[in-house]
């Protein structure tokens, strides 16, 4: 959902939407929905000019994709690294 949103223009569903993503994730301990859901987040904050918000969540998605030694392409685009 949160992708159909980002589509439309819709920047708040969007964050709402991977929000609660990230949140259901968490739940059931999917790592790499984690990971997924923070870069979302993260591109949704980078779209709305919130740059400090959007490294924190890629910051956090990096974090977690180290630690499970995935090397996320995705993570490391948005950080520039």
């Amino acid at each position: 959902m949160g992708h159909a949103y980002r589509i439309l223009g819709n920047r708040p569903n969007a964050l709402d939407a991977y929000l609660k993503g990230l949140k259901l994730n968490e739940n059931i301990n999917n790592i790499t929905g984690i990971v997924n859901a923070n870069l979302a987040i993260g591109i949704i904050y980078k779209d709305l000019d919130n740059n400090k918000l959007a490294i924190e969540y890629f910051l956090k998605a990096k974090e977690i994709d180290e630690q499970i030694h995935h090397k996320n392409a995705f993570v490391y685009l948005n950080l520039g690294d």
